[in-house]
């Protein structure tokens, strides 16, 4: 009996730890804040279209130019490790600097948000501008 007890309290302590640990990798724990600056970031960007090396590869593609890779934010750029097959049993690797394309759509967002909230509020000054400005045009269309 005592050893029924004893294994049922290891694994409701076991099932709570597990609860807990789930609970700390639940999105809603993670701390949100906005992106800061993001047209700054998206402005580095570099778009450019790759051409075919040879004349029989398929159409050109489209990326970035990651050159200057470094002024980007830390979790926007990954480094891949290619295979290259050389030969029989024979393989070299290559590094290559690419964008994380899932983490671009949010900040691509958020500088959609800001240039969207910019052109409102250049919309309303233009608006009001125009509506005290008004009196005096016609003022001088009289004259």
């Amino acid at each position: 009996m005592k050893i029924k007890i004893l294994l049922s309290m290891v694994i409701g302590a076991a099932l709570i730890k597990t609860a807990n640990a789930q609970s700390a990798d639940h999105p809603a724990s993670v701390q949100h804040r906005p992106i800061a600056d993001p047209l700054a970031v998206v402005n580095q960007l570099l778009p450019v279209a790759f051409e075919p090396a040879t004349p029989n590869a398929p159409c050109k593609a489209f990326g970035f130019d990651l050159a200057g890779a470094a002024h980007l934010p830390p979790g926007l750029t990954r480094t891949e490790t290619l295979w290259i097959p050389k030969g029989k049993n024979y393989q070299s690797t290559a590094k290559r600097t690419t964008i994380d394309y899932e983490q671009l759509v949010p900040l691509l967002v958020a500088a959609l948000q800001k240039q969207q909230s910019e052109l409102t509020a250049l919309k309303s000054k233009l608006e009001h501008v125009q509506k005290t400005n008004s009196p005096v045009t016609e003022q001088l269309q009289k004259q």
